[in-house]
């Protein structure tokens, strides 16, 4: 079949549209992902080793507070660096040994940026490491890290004798495991790795546990509804839909 010189321009045409209405939408729902933090941005929003790289934070009406959170974001960036590199460099010994980190803005408003980090490795030490949360929680306000013992009140994190905290309450009532896992968290004394999630306006919640009982751990959301009660600034009380 012959392609006319007709039937090339028209195609050519097309895709030109096509290309100009990809263009808007995506322009369009850059604005309202901005407007619906204020003009705040996280680039970039995801990222995955061997080139992984946390976001730098833009936008905010605070000079010294971007500054001092794009500090922090630096310093964790080389921190996960230096580790990667210490893995892999301790990896020589076993050609089998993978190290994969995966970074990804979960939440961003104009008081919070909180990020989920995953780290899975073999070879790299005695055992491996599977999808291990290393969380980390801005505070806008301020560019520190978010101090989850003090931002939420005392009781809400650290249990009052053999009594579990309300944290740990909250969890279990979501939790998905067998009785004698449930047993396992109900006494832990490990803490938790936590952080924020907008898709599902929840707080995400996952045990610390030691290697011989990671098999109990279930990343699991809490909704943002059931903890705002117990944050200690009621400014700094956490969107339901940001």
């Amino acid at each position: 079949m012959q392609y006319t010189f007709a039937e090339m321009a028209k195609d050519k045409l097309l895709r030109h549209v096509v290309l100009v209405i990809g263009v808007v939408i995506y322009v369009a729902s850059s604005q309202c992902q901005i407007n619906a933090t204020g003009g705040v941005r996280a680039i970039p929003m995801h990222s995955a080793s061997p080139a992984q790289r946390y976001p730098r934070v833009a936008g905010l009406p605070d000079a010294e507070a971007q500054q001092q959170a794009n500090v922090v974001l630096l310093a964790r960036e080389r921190l996960d660096a230096e580790r990667r590199r210490n893995c892999l460099s301790f990896r020589q010994t076993n050609e089998h040994g993978i190290y994969t980190e995966k970074i990804r803005v979960t939440y961003l408003t104009k008081r919070f940026l909180s990020i989920d980090v995953r780290e899975t490795d073999f070879g790299c030490a005695a055992y491996p490491n599977i999808d291990i949360p290393f969380p980390l929680t801005i505070d806008l306000q301020t560019g520190h890290a978010v101090d989850w013992e003090t931002f939420f009140t005392t009781d809400f994190m650290i249990p009052k004798g053999e009594e579990p905290s309300h944290l740990t309450r909250l969890y279990l009532d979501h939790y998905k495991n067998d009785a004698e896992c449930t047993d396992i968290v109900k006494k832990n004394r490990y803490g938790f790795d936590i952080w924020l999630d907008s898709a599902s306006s929840s707080l995400i919640v996952a045990p610390n546990l030691p290697h011989v009982i990671r098999a109990c751990v279930d990343v699991t959301a809490i909704p943002l509804s059931d903890v705002i009660a117990f944050v200690v600034d009621k400014s700094a009380a956490l969107q339901l839909q940001p």
